[in-house]
């Protein structure tokens, strides 16, 4: 399955994701856990049903997401990524 690579600049952060482009239908979206990254998903990813839209990122601090930004707490985590 073809995703594409997109970053969001947000409190100091880079936050890089993958996204399927253009997708129209249902889509699954792939958290990983503390210390872990979006390759976890890797083999999960390559055999899915087209059907389905792929959003998978890096969480502020894991893999490619870094630095992890300036005053960093729970609340940022939390809401950091909607607020203005």
């Amino acid at each position: 399955m073809a995703v594409v690579e997109k970053i969001l600049e947000k409190n100091q952060c880079l936050i890089h994701y993958w996204i399927t482009p253009g997708h129209k239908g249902p889509w699954l979206i792939f958290l990983h856990g503390a210390g872990a990254d979006h390759r976890m998903f890797s083999e999960q990813v390559k055999d899915l049903d087209p059907m389905y839209g792929i959003l998978m990122w890096d969480a502020r601090g894991h893999g490619l997401s870094r630095p992890m930004g300036a005053d960093f707490s729970i609340k940022l985590l939390v809401i950091g990524h909607y607020e203005d």
